[in-house]
């Protein structure tokens, strides 16, 4: 038999890191099996390499056990470069549990940022998108003010990457934690906007802020009642895994953006006139929010969302139209500051 000095250099002569009880596990059980030694099958670890706090069931309190218990490097990539709290983002839903383990492993030294190109590259974008499922206000008052707390702490570690590198025409420059939260097929504008309500009230907002998660929303809103072709990796309906979405080749997304130029000239339209009457408009922005929502829903029926056909014999509305609805439905808003564009210059709907 191997005494334990032999045992344990039998070990260290394939592995180069000393973290035994980590993500090496795997490299140390083969190596006890060649030198001979059964290990029972209860310790295997299993076929990918990662640490035990890989496991997608994991708790806050089994974590902090095995934490306890010598396991203290928990921040280790598995072998698709994901860290345990990618996992712990992915798997956040509407109860407080899920985000005191995003919390624990930030007060363990988990780094916000990372390095997946198929995923959300930091933590608020990753909790972003995996709410988008989630219907928020669902969430009970005595989780709020954990939930809150925890948001707040997340956004000022990664507000320097606040957006993600989507070139989508879904986003200004890129997609916002607004719009991860509301990419998600089938939802009506009425769940949408409450859900809008409840992210603003969670992140605490500001007046500016909210203003300016709004138009990153409403961006997104027009964009799909137009009918155009989400090409960000974060938009694909049947994702390859939780938290993970198919991505669309180079050649995909330029197809994509090509076929859809005209209609982009028509959402730069609809954002255009949003931003002139919201100057022109006195009054809170919630104010705003619903006469604006009220105008769009009769030119861009919520109902008809991407089901715009490409026939030429569509009626398109002229943008003076679209002006003197959305100046049926709001208040205090100047006609004569809106100039008309030409009809030919806003192509037809799908």
């Amino acid at each position: 038999m191997f005494s334990s000095v032999e045992r344990q250099n039998a070990c260290m002569e394939t592995i180069s890191d000393g973290r035994l009880l980590d993500r090496f596990a795997k490299p140390v059980v083969l190596a006890l099996c060649r030198k001979g030694i059964v290990v029972p099958n209860v310790l295997w670890p299993g076929e990918r390499q990662r640490s035990v706090y890989h496991d997608p069931n994991m708790t806050l309190l089994i974590a902090e056990q095995l934490y306890s218990g010598g396991f203290r490097s928990v921040d280790d990539l598995d072998e698709d470069g994901v860290t345990p709290l990618q996992i712990a983002c992915t798997n956040v839903d509407v109860h407080k549990e899920r985000w005191e383990l995003i919390s624990w492993y930030l007060d363990k030294g988990a780094m916000p940022h990372f390095r997946n190109p198929n995923r959300p590259k930091n933590c608020f974008l990753a909790i972003s998108f995996s709410l988008r499922n989630q219907m928020i206000t669902d969430i009970e008052e005595s989780a709020e003010s954990v939930i809150r707390r925890i948001l707040r702490r997340i956004y000022d570690l990664c507000r320097s990457a606040i957006v993600d590198s989507c070139l989508c025409y879904c986003s200004t420059y890129g997609c916002t934690p607004v719009q991860l939260l509301h990419k998600r097929y089938g939802w009506d504008w009425e769940r949408r906007s409450a859900k809008f309500e409840k992210w603003a009230y969670l992140n605490d907002f500001t007046p500016m802020q909210k203003e300016s998660c709004g138009e990153e929303l409403c961006r997104l809103e027009i964009f799909e009642r137009l009918g155009m072709a989400h090409t960000c990796c974060y938009a694909k309906p049947k994702p390859l895994a939780r938290g993970e979405c198919l991505v669309p080749s180079d050649e995909e997304c330029h197809e994509l953006r090509e076929e859809d130029s005209n209609f982009s000239h028509t959402l730069e339209i609809y954002m255009s006139i949003y931003r002139r009457l919201r100057r022109e408009h006195v009054g809170p922005f919630s104010n705003f929010w619903c006469d604006w929502w009220a105008a769009i829903n009769d030119i861009l029926p919520k109902e008809d969302r991407g089901s715009h056909s490409t026939s030429s014999n569509d009626y398109v509305p002229s943008i003076g139209e679209i002006r003197l609805s959305v100046q049926s439905k709001l208040r205090n808003y100047k006609v004569e500051d809106c100039e008309d564009v030409p009809l030919d210059s806003i192509g037809i709907f799908r």
